[in-house]
C-alpha cells in the first residue's frame, strides 16, 4: 500500500494487487492500467513510478532492519 499512496501523490494510478486475490497472493504485485496510448507522459509516469517503487523499497528494508516493519 506504501507504493499505492506515494504514486497516487504524484497522480499515477496503479492499484494494489491484493484487491485481485482472495488471499494475500499477491500483495506485493501492482497492476497497471494500459487503456490509454503510450504518449511521453505516460512514460514519464512510468520511469517516476520504478523511482517510487525504489524508494519504497529502500523504506521497507530500512524498516526491517530497524525493527519498524509494518509500523506504518
Amino acid at each position: 500500500m506504501q507504493l499505492f499512496e506515494m504514486a497516487e501523490a504524484h497522480e499515477i494510478a496503479i492499484a494494489p494487487g491484493a484487491i485481485f486475490s482472495c488471499s494475500r497472493e499477491f500483495r506485493r504485485h501492482i497492476r497497471l492500467n494500459y487503456g490509454r496510448p503510450w504518449t511521453s507522459d505516460v512514460e514519464k509516469e512510468m520511469h517516476t513510478l520504478g523511482l517510487l517503487a525504489t524508494r519504497a523499497l529502500a523504506e521497507q528494508g530500512t524498516a526491517r532492519h530497524t525493527g519498524r516493519e509494518g509500523a506504518e
